[in-house]
């Protein structure tokens, strides 16, 4: 059985949910869009030249969430999608975990 996409209400204008693939073209958009901006900062940024490699992230990232290895959140400002953050290398065991 498939989980839920999560949603994490933060204020009346912002929330963070869980990224699903029917919403790849709009990552994508917004990755293309602040191109020049973000490829210094981040390096999978130059790989991703079209929407089908943001959906194959996606893909990988949903299975993930699934699997409880990691959350991918889509970072939302009033309904629009405004960036990304996510919680990465998660170790139950060891209690642990990466932000980014």
């Amino acid at each position: 059985m498939k989980k839920a996409p999560l949603v994490i209400k933060v204020d009346n204008s912002i929330s963070l949910r869980v990224r699903v693939l029917s919403e790849a073209k709009k990552f994508f958009d917004l990755i293309d869009k602040n191109r020049k901006h973000l490829g210094p900062w981040l390096p999978w940024v130059h790989d991703t030249k079209t929407s089908a490699d943001t959906a194959l992230y996606l893909k990988e990232a949903f299975s993930k969430f699934e699997k409880n290895e990691s959350f991918d959140f889509g970072i939302y400002y009033n309904e629009i999608i405004v960036g990304r953050c996510g919680f990465h290398q998660i170790s139950h065991k060891n209690r642990s975990g990466e932000i980014g």
